[in-house]
């Protein structure tokens, strides 16, 4: 049954990925949002933190500008234990 996802209020999502155990949203601003199991930092938040209930965005440092424009967030493929950006 479709739900809402906490945390994801007023999000545009473009594109979701999940894993075995986690998830990832990737806005259509760039942003990305993972959530789920992060044993071994697969959602990005460190490896103090074990498991993320809801999304909570990460940050990722970019050249602001590449041949004069502005660089997104890249694209985001998630595996059964693993994320990855791609540019």
């Amino acid at each position: 049954v479709p739900r809402r996802v906490q945390g994801l209020r007023g999000v545009r999502v473009a594109r979701l990925g999940s894993g075995e155990n986690h998830c990832v949203a990737h806005s259509a601003e760039g942003r990305v949002f993972p959530w789920g199991l992060n044993q071994h930092n697969q959602c990005g938040h460190g490896p103090h933190v074990r498991q993320q209930e809801v999304p909570q965005e990460i940050q990722i440092d970019l050249p602001q500008q590449q041949q004069g424009r502005r660089l997104r967030a890249p694209l985001v493929a998630v595996g059964s234990s693993h994320t990855m950006g791609v540019m």
